[in-house]
C-alpha cells in the first residue's frame, strides 16, 4: 500500500514539475496531511496576527483532488485558517487587491461557469475570514479575453497600495490576428477593470513580477523564431526591451 502511495506521489511530481515553495524556512518546514503532494506555497498576510502565514496548494495522490489551504505557524504547530477543494487547479497567487492590509487568495481553475459552458481557465478570488474559512470575493467567468496565465504584483510607489492582476491573454479579434494581449487589471470593488492593455505580436510567455529594478513586471515575446524580453513600467505605463534603458514609451503598434 505504501509503495502504491509513493508511486502515485512520484507520478504527480513528474506531471507538475518541481513544487514552487517560498524560500522562507517556515514554508519549507510545512508538511500537508494525508500524504498530499505540495504544488505551491505562497507567503502572505491573510488574517490578523503576526505569526507566519502561507497559502498552500497541494494535491491528494489518492484521488488527484486539489486542496487550497491558508495556514499559520504558532511555535512548532501549524493552524489551518481556511481550506477548500477544487478538481482542477493550475496556479495559486496572493496579493492585497483592495488595499485593506490583508492579502487575498487568487486561484487559477479550469472549469465551466454558469455563464460559459466551455471548459477554460478561470480566476477565483477569496478572502480569509478567521474562524469561518474562505469567503468568495469574485468568481468571474472571464477577463477581457480568454487567457493562458496570470500573476499578481504589487504596483510601484505612486500607483496606490493595491496589488494588480496581470494576464497574458489570447486575442480573438480578426483585426489583431497573430497578436496576444497583455492586460493589467485593477480591483474595482466587485470585479476587475482594465488599467492598461497592449497587443503583442506573436506569443507571450513567462510573465513574472520583477524582483529588482523599477519595472513592475516582465515577459518573453515569441514571434516566429525571434524571442525577446520586454519590461513593463507603471508610471506611466510603457514598455522597454531592456531594463537598463532609461524610460522611453514604445507605441503599442511597435510591440
Amino acid at each position: 500500500m505504501w509503495a502504491l502511495i509513493l508511486l502515485r506521489a512520484v507520478i504527480l511530481l513528474i506531471g507538475l514539475g518541481a513544487a514552487q515553495v517560498s524560500a522562507d524556512s517556515n514554508a519549507q518546514s510545512y508538511t500537508p496531511p494525508d500524504h498530499e503532494v505540495v504544488c505551491k506555497i505562497v507567503p502572505g498576510r491573510f488574517a490578523a496576527g503576526s505569526t507566519p502565514q502561507f497559502a498552500v496548494w497541494s494535491r491528494r495522490p489518492s484521488d488527484s483532488i486539489n486542496v487550497i489551504r491558508v495556514v499559520a505557524r504558532s511555535g512548532s504547530q501549524w493552524q489551518t485558517l481556511a481550506k477548500g477543494y477544487h478538481s482542477r487547479v493550475y496556479d495559486l497567487q496572493a496579493g492585497d487587491i483592495e488595499g485593506r492590509g490583508l492579502d487575498d487568495i487568487v486561484v487559477g481553475l479550469i472549469q465551466r461557469t454558469k455563464l460559459s459552458t466551455a471548459i477554460d481557465r478561470r480566476i477565483h478570488v477569496y478572502a480569509v475570514d478567521k474562524g469561518r474559512g474562505f469567503r468568495p470575493r469574485w468568481r468571474g467567468s472571464s477577463l477581457s479575453y480568454p487567457f493562458d496565465s496570470f500573476i499578481v504584483a504589487t504596483p510601484l510607489p505612486g500607483r496606490g497600495n493595491r496589488a494588480v492582476l496581470i494576464a497574458a491573454e489570447r486575442n480573438p479579434l480578426p483585426e489583431y490576428s497573430g497578436f496576444a494581449v497583455v492586460t493589467v487589471y485593477r480591483w474595482s470593488g466587485f470585479g476587475f477593470t482594465v488599467d492598461w492593455q497592449t497587443p503583442v505580436r506573436g506569443q507571450v510567455r513567462d510573465i513574472r513580477p520583477s524582483k529588482t529594478g523599477p519595472q513592475l513586471f516582465d515577459f518573453t515575446q515569441i514571434n516566429g523564431d525571434v524571442s525577446r524580453k520586454l519590461y513593463v513600467y507603471s508610471d506611466p505605463w510603457h514598455v522597454e526591451t531592456q531594463a537598463a534603458l532609461p524610460p522611453r514609451p514604445i507605441a503599442r503598434e511597435a510591440l
